[in-house]
């Protein structure tokens, strides 16, 4: 039964310190207000948000043991986290081609979230990216780029390229070889596309001076690296 001045408290867990806190002999150390107890609960019960990246890791793994859901979610928790490095540089370089092509077809707006996170892993966000990192992610962006063109997603493609032309201003060489490879491939609308993007990152020209005088890249793209 209640006694005077003997809290009755549970024996362990986080009741314990809230009805503790709440039942203070001295009022001044209660919770004021309602919004204080309220506060002082969640504290105590509510459970953590999941890191992103060992969220997207246990998507990962679903995925490769064939979830047919894992992608749709997996592009969901990136968009929720747009321009998340750990997320991006441990899980979504990680997708392979078929998952990352299902992605693009499934979801384009999306995915198109996803490439401009891009720009932001390295603005101000305590982050900065290595070169291995930037290997990984342009690597990942090409493959998005070419399933973007399969699919005429043209502005996912637009977002992709100017998410690519923005990590190649970190002068890799490999990677290089591999933009330049894709660009020759480009014909059509999707070169127009790439184009535009090239004009919009000037920096990244020099690196792709080569094509300007490769009569088999197209028209357009040999146009936009002369300036």
């Amino acid at each position: 039964m209640p006694q005077a001045n003997v809290p009755l408290l549970p024996h362990s867990g986080p009741w314990r310190t809230i009805a503790k806190a709440a039942t203070h002999s001295d009022p001044a150390r209660r919770p004021a207000t309602f919004d204080e107890l309220i506060a002082l609960i969640a504290r105590e019960l509510d459970e953590p948000a999941e890191d992103p990246t060992n969220h997207g890791e246990r998507l990962l793994a679903a995925i490769r043991s064939g979830d047919p859901t894992g992608t749709g979610q997996l592009v969901d928790l990136a968009v929720q986290h747009a321009g998340h490095y750990e997320l991006y540089l441990n899980v979504l370089v990680q997708l392979g081609h078929d998952q990352t092509q299902a992605a693009v077809a499934a979801n384009p707006s999306a995915m198109r979230e996803i490439v401009r996170g891009v720009l932001k892993l390295d603005s101000g966000n305590g982050v900065t990216l290595e070169y291995g990192d930037v290997d990984q992610l342009i690597t990942w962006l090409l493959i998005v780029a070419r399933h973007a063109e399969t699919c005429s997603e043209w502005d996912l493609l637009e977002d992709t390229a100017d998410s690519i032309f923005y990590l190649d201003l970190w002068d890799r060489w490999a990677v290089q070889s591999d933009i330049s490879a894709w660009m020759a491939g480009l014909s059509g609308h999707a070169a127009s596309v790439v184009a535009e993007a090239l004009r919009r990152n000037p920096e990244s020209r020099p690196h792709f001076t080569q094509l300007a005088t490769n009569h088999r890249v197209d028209h357009r793209i040999r146009r936009a690296l002369d300036g």
